[in-house]
């Protein structure tokens, strides 16, 4: 095992660094954490000096490192990734990229603590580390987590990602075939800005566009008949305001237009809705 790198070499280091060391780390983890399992295994099966010289020279190999060796080791790997960790949190952060593996479906995270990344196979791509997080977005394109990067136009989202484990790089070069379609993550659904289903104050999840558009349209065109008539309190109809942002919010990030150029694309809508309910 290499020397780890002290906490002054850690301040000295550039992001990506950093986040290489810590994913060369993470990977003589999970070699060592595997070899450790077999190592216990063997020392509960070969018990005495005459069942030790009974084993295999594979066996003996392992053997040549104890269980309570190979664990001190993990334990000091894993405090050096936190100290590493560490140093990012110190210095306000940077974009990381961050490959999660469940099944066939892979996602690209913009944070290590993003909440669906959790318990989950995860693999540090530390090239892209400290780069913009639009380049970053753009690279992820179908790979792109929705709570990592909310603001990814839809059709992007479409593209076939540049972000890919070591295994599909590998693969790639030698193939010249690019990942198969399905480890991409699947079609977004219609969501909020957050990546969260869209939920209207009395429950209703709306799980279209258009659904989004005229729920929008009914309550913009119902503040604009109170605002000329007077007829509700100052706060119930601030409260449709800030349904009505939230609505043109995920009706924006969907389309992957501005807020204020989506308002003036649903005004013919909100017009509509007002000549028909109020007019």
């Amino acid at each position: 095992m290499a020397r780890l790198p002290g906490a002054r070499q850690i301040a000295r280091m550039t992001p990506q660094e950093i986040d290489e060391t810590a994913a060369r780390l993470e990977a003589e983890i999970a070699e060592l954490s595997s070899e450790h399992g077999r190592t216990e295994q063997l020392f509960g099966q070969t018990t005495g000096v005459a069942a030790a010289f009974a084993a295999s020279e594979f066996q003996m190999q392992l053997l040549q490192g104890s269980p309570r060796d190979q664990a001190r080791k993990i334990d000091e790997l894993r405090a050096c990734v936190r100290q590493l960790d560490g140093e990012h949190d110190r210095r306000g952060g940077w974009a990381r990229v961050v490959l999660t593996v469940d099944g066939d479906v892979t996602l690209a995270h913009r944070t290590l603590d993003c909440p669906a990344a959790t318990g989950l196979e995860r693999v540090r791509l530390p090239q892209w580390s400290g780069r913009p997080v639009d380049e970053i977005a753009e690279a992820a394109a179908g790979r792109a987590c929705a709570a990592c990067f909310p603001d990814l136009p839809y059709h992007l989202r479409a593209r076939a990602t540049r972000l890919l484990t070591p295994a599909e790089s590998e693969q790639r070069q030698v193939t010249g075939v690019a990942p198969a379609a399905s480890a991409a993550a699947p079609p977004l659904a219609f969501t909020n800005v957050e990546g969260q289903p869209l939920v209207t104050p009395d429950g209703q999840v709306l799980r279209t566009v258009d659904a989004a558009v005229d729920e929008y349209a009914r309550h913009a065109a119902q503040i604009r008949w109170h605002d000329a008539h007077g007829r509700r309190s100052a706060s119930a109809i601030e409260m449709q305001q800030v349904l009505c942002l939230y609505l043109l919010e995920a009706i924006a990030a969907h389309r992957g237009t501005s807020l204020e150029a989506q308002e003036q694309e649903l005004e013919r809508h909100v017009e509509a809705r007002y000549r028909r309910d109020w007019g």
